[in-house]
């Protein structure tokens, strides 16, 4: 049997990295422009939940009087490559520990490469997988649901599709 894990959602509440960045954010509009960091958060979390994350820094700046698209590139910059606070979900701890030197442990998950490499940094994953698979590092035609590093894993190990949950 081989096991092979996603990472956000899964291992982790992905939500929890969305705060940490906004944080990261915040703390910007605060060193930057003496803007009060906990109503950043709370402004930004209230765009969040009526649109979405795709113009969030957008309305921020722009509720400031603050709107250019250097600034927007600048948080998006902020928030993807911040040093994530996140932390495992406890029943994944215990399911890792549990299989790890019982059974072949892999990663696979979509996303930024550099941004998916911090949160298994921050989360201390590296040691718990005989490989982690960004799949983006192979191009974003393999995300998932592409099957291109799931055989990747089946031939390493040399299974069949059948002994891989």
């Amino acid at each position: 049997m081989i096991l092979i894990f996603d990472l956000d959602d899964t291992l982790y509440e992905e939500k929890s990295f969305v705060t940490s960045g906004f944080g990261a954010v915040a703390r910007f509009g605060e060193d930057t422009f003496g803007w009060d960091h906990e109503q950043s958060l709370c402004f930004m979390n209230k765009v969040l939940a009526h649109e979405g994350r795709g113009r969030v820094f957008d309305r921020w700046l722009e509720s400031h009087g603050r709107l250019t698209k250097k600034r927007v590139a600048e948080c998006v910059r902020i928030y993807r490559y911040h040093r994530p606070s996140i932390c495992l979900f406890p029943t994944a701890r215990i399911v890792l520990d549990r299989f790890r030197g019982q059974v072949p442990l892999y990663l696979v998950t979509d996303g930024n490469k550099l941004v998916q490499r911090s949160k298994v940094e921050a989360l201390g994953l590296s040691t718990d997988f005989r490989r982690i698979l960004i799949t983006h590092r192979f191009g974003i035609r393999h995300a998932k649901p592409s099957t291109y590093c799931f055989e990747l894993i089946r031939q390493t190990e040399g299974c069949s599709w059948t002994d891989i949950v």
